[in-house]
């Protein structure tokens, strides 16, 4: 399981990257203004005395075009229940009953075009961690971070063979025991 402080870590590499992400976006709606206001000027439109002037109002067109940044992280616990918030910190920091055990988790941040999400699934027992789109250099150093987060908190390889063969194991050490306790019994 992962624990609060492998949380916070990832709370921090995503903290690192969402200013890269912001940088390209407000970048993509220089570009897109700039572009219009071109457009704009050349179908006779614009005069070049109004470009200033019209400059903010295109700009701010132009970035409501882009979906509404959003961050959420949620902790999944059992009976359905979740909590959720912003970071991680603030959903280890609401109050959970004591003998609620925390299942997995799912963050998810989305910053202009780009949108990233890591979650656990319970069965099988595995990470996935999805990055959009993959052509967008911003996005690739965040999965790439993403990724070297998993790898350091990933179980070592005899936890993770152990995790795979455990049923079988227990069918068999079950059947022994059953099978040692019948002989010795009718003995």
């Amino acid at each position: 399981m992962i624990d609060s402080s492998q949380l916070d870590a990832l709370d921090k590499v995503i903290d690192h990257h969402v200013g890269k992400l912001v940088k390209l976006k407000e970048n993509q709606v220089d570009e897109q203004t700039e572009e219009t206001l071109q457009h704009e000027l050349e179908r006779g439109v614009l005069t070049e005395e109004e470009i200033d002037e019209r400059r903010p109002k295109i700009r701010d067109r132009i970035r409501s075009h882009f979906r509404r940044d959003s961050r959420s992280a949620t902790i999944y616990l059992a009976r359905g229940k979740e909590v959720q918030a912003d970071r991680f910190s603030d959903v280890m920091s609401q109050p959970v009953g004591q003998d609620e055990l925390p299942l997995g988790f799912r963050m998810s941040v989305r910053v202009g075009d780009v949108k990233a999400n890591s979650e656990t699934s319970r069965i099988p027992e595995k990470l996935s961690i999805d990055v959009d789109p993959n052509d967008v250099e911003a996005a690739q150093e965040l999965f790439g971070a993403l990724s070297n987060w998993a790898s350091d908190i990933e179980a070592p390889r005899w936890q993770q063979n152990w995790l795979k063969i455990r049923f079988p194991i227990v069918v068999i050490l079950s059947m022994w025991l059953i099978t040692g306790l019948f002989v010795f019994r009718f003995r």
